[in-house]
């Protein structure tokens, strides 16, 4: 999907910001239509891509009980969409992390702007991110 024969910036541009871009649809589809609660499975990576990573922040945004946000978890590490890390000398410290940098950048910066880069907006989104960022 990469061209070579264009800049980071532009791959990246044709790949995430595009309104054609397969990006933009494709990882949402993939993790919803294989669960049959993609929706919860999808709010989690939105989470955790935001650094809310420990099984109480994830929680408290999605305003879930731990078992059940818990049991989501365990299916997603199974999966390999996620890795469980500890915190150096603390197996209690936690942390999730989402396995594939591509969508962990889906999640985090693309998801919830889909709308506005399918009717043309992506390079706007795409600045205002620079300068956020």
């Amino acid at each position: 999907m990469i061209d070579s024969n264009l800049s980071f910036d532009e791959n990246l541009i044709k790949l995430f910001y595009a309104k054609d871009s397969i990006f933009i649809t494709n990882p949402i589809q993939t993790i919803t239509s294989s669960k049959k609660d993609g929706g919860t499975y999808s709010s989690i990576l939105s989470v955790i891509a935001k650094r809310k990573d420990t099984l109480k922040e994830i929680c408290e945004t999605l305003k879930e009980d731990s078992n059940s946000i818990y049991n989501f978890i365990k299916e997603l590490i199974k999966d390999d969409v996620l890795i469980k890390r500890s915190t150096f000398q603390s197996k209690r410290n936690v942390h999730y992390e989402i396995l594939d940098p591509i969508l962990a950048f889906y999640y985090r910066f693309i998801r919830e702007n889909t709308n506005n880069i399918q009717t043309g907006f992506g390079l706007q989104i795409k600045e205002r991110q620079n300068t956020c960022n």
